[in-house]
This record gives structure tokens, C-alpha cells and sequence, in this order.
């Protein structure tokens, strides 16, 4: 039974990184457990098809179009992996210190309601950002 579809690597890459590519085949994009990207070693928890590959092997390579690869690490500077949502201003985060930010405590954004009073939600939480950054980029440099 043929394929429906088939990945043509270019004569230019490497046979191991062709090989690679070839395994990494109809590309999903997920989030898994963090593992080593199979192109470029660093730590990554996005997968295509189950497979460990960093935001920045997936576009270099043409799994994903640009758009999803992320800026950096306010924290670390590591690639990053998640990008909060809503307008800009985006702030971007590797995914450890993503799960850091989904377990700190925002009791101010508790009191204050978002669809009343939005400019001061925005303002508590640009806040509490800001002291996440600060509190994580000192627990690094530690």
C-alpha cells in the first residue's frame, strides 16, 4: 500500500539528520515528558508523532511553519516552549519554567474580576509576572 504522503529530504542533510527526519514521519505537534530533541540534543518537551523535537529543529526542518517558533526564555534565555495568551505583550517561557508558572500562587488576580475591571486584571497579573521572572532568574543564578 503506498503512502499518502511522503518526506523528500534534500541531498544537503546530513544522512544521519535525513535518517532522522525520515523517522519523524506526517508530523503532530504535542507536548510530551521532556526529552533530549533528536536533532539538536537540547531538552524540549514538544513532540511530532510522539518524538522529542525542540520548536527550533521543527521549523529549521519544515515540520511547522515559522509562527510557532517562540522567543526565548525570560528567565533562562532556552529556547522557548509555551507563550502566554491573549494580546501582545506575549511573555515566553521554556517548559520548566512553564510548569513553575502554573504552580505560582496569583491570589491578587482572585479579587479582581476580569470582564469588570480589565485593565486592572491585566495590571495585577503583568505584576505578578514580573515577580515570577524576578523571583525564577534569581533562584537560576543561585
Amino acid at each position: 500500500m503506498k503512502k499518502p504522503w511522503e518526506i523528500v529530504v534534500s541531498d544537503k542533510a546530513e544522512p544521519e539528520i535525513a535518517k532522522k527526519i525520515k523517522q519523524v514521519l506526517k508530523p503532530t505537534q504535542s507536548v510530551g515528558r521532556p526529552q533530549k530533541c533528536l536533532f539538536c540534543g537540547v531538552d524540549t518537551s514538544w513532540t511530532l508523532n510522539g518524538k522529542p523535537v525542540c520548536p527550533k529543529c521543527s521549523v529549521q526542518y519544515k515540520f511547522l511553519g515559522e509562527q510557532w517558533l517562540l522567543d526565548t526564555c525570560e528567565v533562562c534565555g532556552k529556547q522557548g516552549e509555551w507563550a502566554t495568551d491573549g494580546p501582545p505583550p506575549q511573555h515566553f517561557l521554556c517548559y520548566r519554567h512553564r510548569d513553575e508558572w502554573f504552580h505560582w500562587n496569583k491570589p491578587e488576580l482572585a479579587y479582581i474580576d476580569s470582564r469588570k475591571q480589565p485593565e486592572k486584571w491585566r495590571e495585577a497579573w503583568e505584576e505578578g509576572w514580573a515577580r515570577f521572572v524576578a523571583l525564577m532568574k534569581e533562584k537560576v543564578s543561585v
